[in-house]
């Protein structure tokens, strides 16, 4: 499986999630300190969520995984201590590619190889590869929300100052609301 081109991010963007304290408990994601979002942030925010959307979270078709999951099984299956029967590869397999229907595509790839090699000791069941793939899909959920949460974050528009009248307008008369009669006894009352 091809890998996809890791998403950048600006510093700017960065430093503003960074801000705002973003913390994950019991799979809730909360966020503390909010700074001021300019558009630009905004706006790159939204394409990275997009990104992440559509590259990250689609879902493998079956074929896919299933491939995968073989590789996966016949790569530990070299260095487990209890090396697995040729004849439970199937049942393992078919169990594997039914629970795994919902693990969106970001959590598969050479890394879960990896992470599967230095993890497990003993072959792994169905269940213990779920697991696996779904705490390496949970770390893309959160970045997820936590940019859903910077999206709906209000966006700041700095309010410019009323302009103070100059020495030399002070003495004169700003009433352009006013009718022209009205403006001309106002200002000389």
């Amino acid at each position: 499986m091809t890998q996809l081109a890791p998403q950048t991010i600006s510093l700017a963007l960065h430093d503003a999630l960074q801000q705002r304290q973003w913390k994950n408990v019991d799979g809730i994601t909360f966020y503390g300190q909010k700074t001021r979002k300019s558009q630009e942030l905004h706006n790159e925010a939204i394409m990275l969520l997009r990104g992440i959307e559509k590259h990250n979270m689609a879902l493998l078709p079956e074929k896919t995984r299933r491939r995968q999951l073989e590789n996966l099984y016949l790569q530990l299956g070299a260095i487990v201590s209890n090396p697995p029967i040729p004849e439970r590869m199937l049942p393992w397999l078919e169990a594997s590619v039914m629970i795994t229907e919902d693990i969106p595509s970001v959590a598969w790839g050479t890394e879960l190889a990896k992470q599967a090699m230095r993890r497990f000791k003993f072959m792994p069941t169905p269940a213990e590869i779920y697991t696996l793939l779904e705490e390496r899909a949970q770390e893309n959920r959160n970045k997820r929300a936590i940019l859903q949460l910077f999206i709906q974050e209000p966006i700041y528009h700095p309010i410019p100052s009323p302009e103070r009248p100059s020495q030399s307008e002070k003495g004169t008369c700003h009433l352009s609301h006013l009718s022209s009669q009205k403006r001309q006894e106002e200002c000389h009352a």
